[in-house]
């Protein structure tokens, strides 16, 4: 699902940069600072995997940090039996043991251990092993949450991935603070949602997924959702919209023309507790044209402040 997540990908409706754009206005007051350590360049030699990974990237949301780091195999061989080894070491706030949320499938949580402060997750590729020229991208989500009495996150990130020999894999490491202004005192919740998924595809319907895991320290008072649909191929329809769980509920659908449809929802169900979670999921008509269709899809939920919740994005294929 990585090739899917676009931050450029425009459409007629809300796009992802936008999306991503406002969310992060709306959630820091102070901009995120990242150091990275320097990555030394490898070369490859007989038959044997050589993964070089750039400085890994932090994306903070709340309690919600992401880390996401990038594994190209610069070698001759494929990559065999990979595991990543990341250590979150906390000089200010604490880390929660919540088991972590994987953005994508290229890579699988395995295990954790640790404390508040040094946090010890254990990742590994899924099949297939990166191959000679490919890339695969490691990318979570934990909660560090703030000092108490301050707003203020800080850690080092260390990644250590292993391979058998003669590959090799270069470790990285990196930096981040944050000084996070919350609208009022109150606990927040963080609502994290991963990927987008779609299940029981006919030839006149398409149904939409989407998981939020409160990764705060609060439960999630109340909570909209706004998903804008557009179609590159295919006609969308208003019926049926058929709600497949009784967690939201449709409380407007306005349709501008044969390609485009917004859909508004409502969390009805009880607040999401901390380290809960809640899925929207609905079926919308889509009549494919000539056997084939292709959609876009943008989420974006609201939460009242300082809670906050994460929006998601998927061009999804006939």
């Amino acid at each position: 699902m990585q090739g899917e997540q676009d931050l450029n990908h425009a459409s007629t409706g809300l796009s992802r940069r936008r999306l991503v754009k406002t969310a992060g206005n709306a959630a820091w007051a102070a901009p995120v600072i990242v150091a990275a350590s320097a990555a030394p360049a490898y070369a490859s030699s007989g038959s044997a995997a050589v993964l070089q990974a750039p400085a890994p990237s932090v994306s903070l949301l709340g309690n919600a940090i992401t880390i996401r780091s990038r594994y190209q195999n610069i070698g001759t061989g494929p990559a065999d039996s990979m595991s990543v080894t990341v250590t979150v070491t906390a000089s200010t706030g604490s880390i929660t043991a919540s088991e972590p949320v994987m953005e994508n499938d290229a890579f699988a949580f395995a295990s954790q251990s640790g404390n508040a402060t040094t946090r010890v997750y254990t990742f590994v590729k899924v099949a297939p092993q990166i191959a000679v020229g490919d890339n695969a991208t490691l990318a979570f989500t934990y909660a560090h949450i703030a000092a108490p009495g301050t707003s203020q996150r800080a850690a080092n990130v260390s990644l250590a991935p292993v391979v058998p020999p003669p590959s090799s894999a270069q470790a990285t490491s990196g930096n981040y603070t944050s000084n996070e202004q919350p609208a009022n005192t109150a606990e927040a919740a963080v609502l994290v949602s991963p990927y987008l998924a779609t299940f029981r595809t006919t030839p006149t319907t398409m149904d939409l997924a989407c998981n939020w895991r409160n990764l705060g320290t609060g439960t999630s008072p109340s909570m909209d959702v706004v998903v804008t649909l557009t179609a590159g191929v295919g006609t969308l329809t208003m019926d049926p919209i058929a709600m497949s769980n009784a967690a939201f509920e449709l409380v407007e659908r306005v349709q501008s023309s044969g390609n485009q449809m917004v859909l508004t929802f409502r969390r009805v169900a009880p607040p999401i507790p901390v380290e809960g979670n809640s899925t929207l999921d609905f079926t919308f008509g889509f009549t494919q044209a000539a056997g084939v269709r292709t959609i876009e899809a943008n989420v974006v939920p609201s939460v009242p402040a300082p809670h906050s919740a994460t929006a998601s994005y998927r061009s999804l294929p006939g």
